[in-house]
């Protein structure tokens, strides 16, 4: 999901490719001021501040410059009712997209535009989920296994989890890597702030896990979750339509890339 990739500040931004040392300028292209960050883009910039001002959003008399964009994500979260909380993701989405058109077309869409595509999106997808073609329920888990089995000769086997704290308003993710005689080669565990729902708790643990694997070059793996759910959504063919299509993607996108 595209509000995903912005809390773990994997846009593209010309901040973080001036800090990887791609390009030489980190500075907004729209308004050439500032540093352009994931926060800057969606919600600081003047551009974006002319969006949020519009009288179709729901954000409209908010005040304050956001530095941080899981902060940011953090108090939407808490003061937004939930159809206006995906009327402001839809839009963010939409802000990252008219900025990609502006830098590659010279294409830029006034506010009014971006508010109206965003409620024909949610419009079209919530027609689309009432269909119910390729939900994931997120409740049903498998069996809890009672004894573990380890993978064949010359593979490692992964369990992942998740869990979600409401009182602390916190997730936590867990990774353990163990190899066929299950001896313990790796173990991670971690939590951050901002509360997400079950299912996209479980695509998180299993996307950290996917790309723990590839950045240790671990081929031979067989990857054990408990979440029903989550492992149909992953091998199913069909698209996702769910809001956490996009998670959904990625990684169908990393095993597609896996040699085994």
């Amino acid at each position: 999901m595209f509000i995903w990739k912005a809390n773990v500040n994997s846009l593209p931004t010309k901040l973080s490719l001036h800090r990887r040392k791609v390009i030489e300028n980190p500075l907004c292209p729209v308004c050439g001021r500032e540093n352009e960050s994931i926060c800057h883009v969606l919600w600081s910039c003047n551009a974006a501040a002319d969006v949020w001002a519009d009288k179709e959003s729901p954000v409209q008399k908010w005040h304050g410059v956001e530095e941080d964009f899981m902060d940011l994500w953090l108090k939407l979260t808490e003061k937004l009712p939930r159809q206006d909380l995906n009327l402001v993701a839809t839009v963010m989405r939409n802000m990252w997209w008219r900025r990609n058109a502006f830098i590659f077309e010279n294409i830029f869409k006034g506010p009014s535009e971006l508010f109206l595509q965003a409620q024909g999106t949610l419009k079209g997808f919530i027609e689309a989920n009432s269909e119910g073609d390729g939900a994931i329920k997120g409740g049903e888990r498998q069996e809890e296994e009672v004894r573990w089995k380890g993978p064949r000769s010359g593979f490692v086997k992964v369990n992942w989890d998740a869990s979600l704290d409401v009182e602390k308003k916190m997730k936590g993710v867990g990774i353990i890597v163990r190899d066929e005689v299950g001896e313990v080669m790796l173990s991670l565990c971690g939590s951050d702030p901002g509360l997400c729902n079950p299912v996209v708790a479980e695509l998180q643990a299993l996307w950290r896990a996917l790309k723990l694997c590839a950045e240790l070059q671990w081929n031979k793996v067989i990857f054990k979750g408990d979440a029903l759910g989550i492992i149909q959504a992953v091998n199913r063919k069909e698209c996702c339509w769910e809001w956490h299509g996009q998670v959904v993607d990625d990684i169908k996108l990393i095993l597609q890339n896996r040699p085994n």
